[in-house]
């Protein structure tokens, strides 16, 4: 969490951003809440969609919260098998 807190604020320094609206969804609400709750000086608003009632950091650790977020990554032994399957997964949503 410190990581992704640190990184959050770099990008709004970076930007040269003063006070912007902090925004987040879901994962990055936890970010959004944690970031503004613990720097209010960085952010003039929060709006967070779907997100915790409380700070992430309280209920879970980041290996635990990448072991059930982070789903296993699929792996191919060729490009065409990759792409076969993409299009088994996607077949209904283009119409094929």
């Amino acid at each position: 969490m410190d990581a992704l807190l640190e990184d959050a604020a770099f990008v709004i320094g970076e930007l040269g951003l003063e006070k912007p609206t902090v925004v987040g969804h879901s994962w990055g609400a936890t970010i959004a809440l944690e970031l503004v709750g613990t720097r209010p000086a960085l952010a003039s608003a929060l709006t967070f969609i779907d997100g915790p009632v409380r700070s992430a950091a309280n209920m879970f650790s980041w290996e635990e919260a990448q072991r059930f977020m982070q789903p296993p990554l699929p792996r191919f032994a060729t490009l065409a098998d990759a792409v076969a399957q993409s299009r088994r997964d996607f077949a209904e949503r283009v119409g094929r």
